[in-house]
């Protein structure tokens, strides 16, 4: 009897913690669907190059055809994603590790 007390308890419990969770945090996650991060102010950053801003490109494969609903294949826009990674020019005549 004292097991099955603790059991429901500790279900509960749970259920209480995930529905917390959810009504918190899933709202903002929100702020990931927006494709286009503006980065205001990086004068505080390390530069990557001789010039006093470092050059930095954000890249999100949804720009790429990417669904990310866990039922469609996403391989196609992670591979055009990496490809425009890669072959970007980043910083003339220096190589970027990505």
């Amino acid at each position: 009897m004292i097991t099955l007390v603790f059991i429901s308890f500790l279900s509960l419990s749970l259920l209480l913690v995930c529905e917390y969770a959810e009504s918190n945090f899933s709202d903002s996650l929100d702020m990931l669907e927006d494709k286009s991060l503006k980065i205001e102010d990086d004068s505080d950053l390390p530069s990557w190059s001789g010039d006093e801003r470092g050059v930095r490109v954000l890249m999100n494969v949804d720009s790429f055809g990417a669904v990310g609903d866990g039922v469609s294949d996403d391989t196609k826009a992670f591979g055009d994603a990496w490809k425009e990674a890669c072959f970007t020019d980043f910083i003339h005549g220096k190589q970027c590790n990505i």
